[in-house]
């Protein structure tokens, strides 16, 4: 039993702005998605023939800050450290700065691993991406198309029980 059109009333409102907080969270976050990107992670990308102090760039950008482990390529489990052999100087551009490698150590050969954004917008470097992008946030929203419809119809049938109710 519904109860009073007050009770009715209260209830609609409470729906509709329970469903828009949800659905807001979601359209943000997926547009989140889109600006920033989806996080990947590459594995024994490789660099060679390293001569210190070399700078080498990264294939894949923007690299997550604080996710670089540079090894030798031929042994995983020598781990370059950062602040000795290496300085990061650019995650948005994955620029390394190689400082000092032992070569009977760690060799010539340098393997990365890393996390980097796909996708993600370089609006900075690249403003047409916005445009191009911009139909990813429309089909974001296109898909609550359904859920709106179904919401709309809940309301319109709530309304009615309470107008019946009075």
């Amino acid at each position: 039993m519904l109860g009073t059109k007050g009770q009715t009333s209260e209830a609609i409102t409470i729906l509709i702005t329970a469903i828009t907080i949800g659905i807001g969270a979601i359209i943000l976050t997926n547009f989140g998605n889109v600006i920033q990107g989806t996080e990947t992670t590459v594995t024994n990308e490789s660099h060679l023939n390293i001569t210190p102090p070399q700078v080498i760039y990264l294939d894949n950008v923007p690299v997550k800050s604080g996710s670089i482990t540079l090894f030798k390529l031929t042994d995983y489990s020598v781990v370059l450290v950062e602040g000795t052999n290496y300085t990061v100087l650019d995650y948005d551009t994955g620029k390394i700065n190689i400082t000092y490698i032992n070569t009977t150590a760690h060799g010539k050969d340098i393997g990365a691993n890393y996390t980097y954004y796909a996708g993600g917008l370089d609006v900075e470097n690249h403003p047409e991406e916005i445009v191009s992008k911009g139909s990813e946030g429309v089909r974001t929203f296109a898909n609550f198309i359904p859920i709106l419809a179904i919401v709309s119809v809940a309301v319109i049938i709530l309304t009615l029980i309470g107008k019946r109710l009075e």
